[in-house]
């Protein structure tokens, strides 16, 4: 975890300091806190870091998976995701006592609170389907409150006026598509309506500049939160629809003009406006990224964007690109250990057979992990751990580490004989003796080794019991390399 100053230009400063995973970093309501997950205990954990006295404590413990959620709006509460035993569930902490308690299980993904702070939405589960339920957030019975057959959900948001919700939804083979739950029922509106205003009498210029400006893009500004928000229950089946798009929606982010949101898809962002009577307006805009929040009053945007950070005016779009730069000095000795640790919990705790097909899975750990330590090279380590991941015996199932930057490695390749070697031999004394020749590998087109000759060197390279193959063939794929032959 790093942090950073939004002027820019500033080198960012460390915040943890150890080789975990971590992520899902959300502010608390002062400013002064951070919350984030962390693997450095085996298991994702909640951690929070205090800038003003610079210290740092674990806020959740047992064995179940932990991950941040939301804060509500007045700051008062963090709700979180558990799954602990095959079963999801949402937890809610009270910021000040630090009294934890669970309120529902079935979750499924995402989760928002109301701007009032009373309710949280979350997908659930409901007879095999994504949906959305809303529960009290001081407990009680969850509603559900939209009523899709789809598989798939993410990107819930509930609106800053507090009257409709938003999520993303989507079968496996299908566009995904905006839903919108009116969670009270929108005034009717008649076509005669419209057909009168016609011969109404014109407005004053002046009287129509005062009637315009507060609902013009420009003028917005956030939402004024409602002291209660009201779901009307009865008939909430009937208010929710989909949201008519001509692309494929990734996610969509309200803002807290409680008027508009963005949307992205089709290679591009794009503002949509909710009007009164549920009618839409989308808008597509300049510039592509992944939008990650809005600033207080919604002026700004905060979008991710290969690497980088962006802050984009609305609704004008003008932008500007936050710079900073780090020093990270990479210990891989500590990174392997942490990596292989993190993908030996994400099976023993998301691998669908409950039996790990038969393997001893804490076993398998304790096999693996002193070759993990004696591992040299991420060629060395990747394959590790496809061996432990072949232990399961299944499918669909691999390693393949970055070699590239940020993480500091090399972005190198490793060439290859095609050939196998007798273990035995090299462990005992350091020789390479051929044990199989791979058909149509290098080895085996070169016409020039055969089973039982002992491989000498590599490059002009000789090799011993320290020599490592993949060193001696970094960056030679599609190149012809000399090798020395004892036959």
């Amino acid at each position: 975890v790093w942090a950073t100053t939004m002027e820019g230009d500033v080198p960012a400063t460390r915040v943890t300091m150890t080789p975990a995973a971590e992520g899902g970093i959300l502010w608390a309501r002062d400013s002064e806190e951070i919350v984030y997950y962390s693997w450095r205990t085996g298991t994702p954990k909640l951690f929070v870091y205090d800038f003003a006295t610079e210290t740092e404590r674990q806020l959740t413990s047992g064995e179940g998976r932990d991950q941040p959620g939301e804060f509500s709006p007045d700051g008062e509460f963090l709700a979180y995701g558990r799954m602990e035993n095959e079963e999801r569930e949402l937890r809610v902490i009270d910021w000040e006592s630090g009294t934890d308690r669970r309120i529902a299980t079935d979750v499924e993904g995402d989760l928002t609170w109301s701007p009032d702070s009373r309710w949280i939405a979350y997908l659930a589960e409901t007879d095999e389907f994504s949906n959305v339920m809303i529960i009290p957030a001081a407990g009680g019975e969850p509603r559900q409150v939209s009523f899709v057959a789809n598989s798939n959900a993410s990107s819930l948001d509930w609106s800053a006026k507090g009257d409709y919700l938003v999520y993303r939804t989507s079968q496996r083979t299908e566009d995904s598509r905006l839903v919108k739950v009116d969670l009270v029922p929108l005034p009717p509106t008649f076509d005669e309506d419209a057909f009168r205003k016609l011969f109404n009498e014109p407005e004053t210029d002046e009287e129509s500049d005062e009637e315009e400006r507060p609902s013009s893009s420009a003028d917005r500004g956030a939402a004024e939160t409602p002291d209660s928000v009201a779901i009307e229950f009865d008939g909430i089946r009937r208010r929710g629809a989909f949201v008519n798009t001509n692309f494929s929606v990734g996610s969509v982010l309200l803002s807290p003009d409680g008027e508009t949101g963005i949307l992205t898809g089709d290679g591009a962002m794009h503002r949509i406006t909710f009007g009164p009577n549920g009618d839409v307006e989308i808008d597509r805009m300049e510039g592509n990224g992944r939008p990650m929040a809005f600033n207080k009053d919604g002026k700004q945007l905060y979008v991710s964007q290969g690497g980088g950070l962006r802050v984009v005016t609305i609704p004008g779009g003008q932008s500007k690109t936050v710079s900073t730069s780090v020093e990270f000095v990479e210990d891989f000795d500590g990174t392997k250990v942490a990596a292989f640790e993190q993908g030996w919990g994400e099976m023993r705790d998301g691998f669908y057979n409950i039996d790990y097909h038969g393997a001893d899975w804490t076993a398998v750990r304790d096999r693996f992990r002193p070759q993990i330590e004696g591992a040299r090279t991420r060629a060395e380590f990747n394959r590790l751990m496809n061996l432990m991941l072949g232990e399961l015996n299944a499918s669909h199932l691999g390693h393949s580490g970055r070699t590239g930057p940020p993480q500091g490695g090399d972005n190198a390749s490793t060439g290859k004989l095609g050939l196998r070697f007798d273990r035995i031999a090299y462990e005992n004394d350091g020789r390479f003796i051929v044990t199989e020749v791979v058909a149509l590998g290098p080895g085996d087109i070169s016409d020039e080794v055969s089973v039982g000759d002992q491989l000498m060197s590599v490059g002009g390279v000789a090799l011993d019991g320290s020599s490592d193959l993949n060193i001696l063939l970094k960056d030679t794929p599609g190149e012809k390399v000399m090798v020395g032959v004892r036959t």
